[in-house]
């Protein structure tokens, strides 16, 4: 009778393959977690938060676990349906990741792009805030060099039909010698007639308002009985002195009247040296 046989093999013990392969499973499983977390904090945070590094320090653990415990189920075929039904899962998830990873990495590229995009947006700016600027100068020679090439092509034409005309000034334009209005000698006229009227008026209103005596003759008339005598008017040097002050008087003032009003028609009415002209045009010497 031959003598048994003695080792491990997993074919001859399905029970211990399949704790292994749940045991995998759930490495595998851990394993996913912590990278799908580490994937979150990276997001998030940098590589040196804590919480990041201690993450990253699980998922090296689960994979030397994972390691070794692929050692031990090493040459084995899974037959287990939970563990194939797992594993496909796994392939699954993997897949998954490695997409989540890519759109990632192209999440980052946009997020770098815009980020570049608005660093730049003021030199954008200034760049077009120049470029309005010199359309503008641009503009504005435009205009002027058009505004010339009218003027040139209107000055052609007017050349053009004149056919070499010329003008020739027969006589010379004279100064007025009198402006066209306001008429202020009739207003001086005027002026001086409604002046006159109004003192003459105004002396004939006071005269015959007057019920004073001046004359001996008055209080005759005016009164029944006879007067019996009359004071004459006593003449002092006092009132000589006045009378001669009061002469001096009227006529410094009609000196400067005179003088004024050839100051005043020699600016308001007319030029002196005009007026002599007309003169001297009107009498021959």
């Amino acid at each position: 009778m031959p003598a048994p046989r003695i080792g491990t093999n997993h074919a001859a013990h399905p029970d211990l393959a399949d704790i292994k392969g749940q045991e995998v499973a759930r490495h595998q499983a851990r394993e996913q977690e912590l990278r799908a977390r580490l994937v979150e904090l990276q997001m998030r945070y940098s590589d040196e938060y804590p919480d990041v590094a201690k993450t990253k320090v699980a998922i090296r653990d689960m994979e030397s676990r994972l390691k070794e415990s692929g050692r031990l189920v090493q040459g084995t075929q899974p037959d287990n349906p939970a563990y194939i039904t797992l594993s496909s899962q796994l392939a699954g998830a993997r897949s998954e990741i490695g997409s989540v990873k890519r759109q990632i990495k192209d999440l980052q590229a946009k997020r770098t792009t815009c980020r570049a995009r608005i660093e730049a947006a003021p030199r954008v700016e200034e760049g077009y805030r120049a470029l309005v600027a010199e359309r503008n100068n641009l503009q504005a020679k435009y205009d002027e060099l058009t505004r010339k090439s009218m003027d040139a092509k209107v000055a052609h034409g007017l050349e053009k039909e004149q056919l070499g005309e010329r003008f020739t000034i027969v006589e010379a334009a004279r100064l007025p010698e009198k402006p066209a209005s306001p008429n202020i000698p009739a207003i001086l006229l005027i002026g001086l007639v409604l002046g006159l009227g109004g003192g003459v008026g105004y002396a004939a209103l006071k005269e015959s308002s007057d019920t004073a005596v001046h004359s001996l003759e008055q209080l005759t008339s005016a009164v029944a009985f006879p007067a019996l005598v009359a004071i004459p008017e006593i003449v002092t040097p006092k009132d000589i002195t006045r009378r001669n002050m009061m002469r001096g008087t009227a006529v410094g003032t009609l000196i400067a009247a005179v003088v004024l009003g050839v100051v005043f028609f020699h600016f308001y009415v007319m030029d002196l040296d005009v007026l002599w002209a007309r003169l001297a045009r009107q009498i021959p010497l």
